[in-house]
């Protein structure tokens, strides 16, 4: 029985890589995956209840000083809007593939 299992989860784990994935592992974090979302679409959760949905910024740079931050354009129902958005409010991220 232990050995169907642990064959199962190799196959599991050799499933091949769906275009437009995002990579995570059981390391990452909000930030990791906004990074690699940038330029998509996405719809943000936060800690208030409350969603936005937009366009991530492709000019986000992990390494700035406003690496906090999370710049949202493009927000859907105020498409001549942006939104800058604490990284440390967002609890959920939604995204198509």
């Amino acid at each position: 029985m232990m050995g169907i299992l642990l064959f199962n989860l190799a196959a599991f784990a050799q499933k091949p890589e769906k275009k437009g994935a995002v990579d995570l592992s059981s390391a990452s974090t909000i930030s990791d995956v906004l990074n690699e979302l940038r330029g998509k679409t996405v719809l943000l959760r936060l800690n208030n209840g409350s969603s936005i949905e937009g366009t991530l910024s492709k000019k986000m740079d992990p390494g700035s000083p406003h690496s906090q931050l999370v710049s949202v354009e493009q927000i859907s129902g105020k498409e001549m809007h942006s939104a800058m958005i604490l990284k440390s409010s967002i609890i959920g991220v939604e995204y198509r593939h």
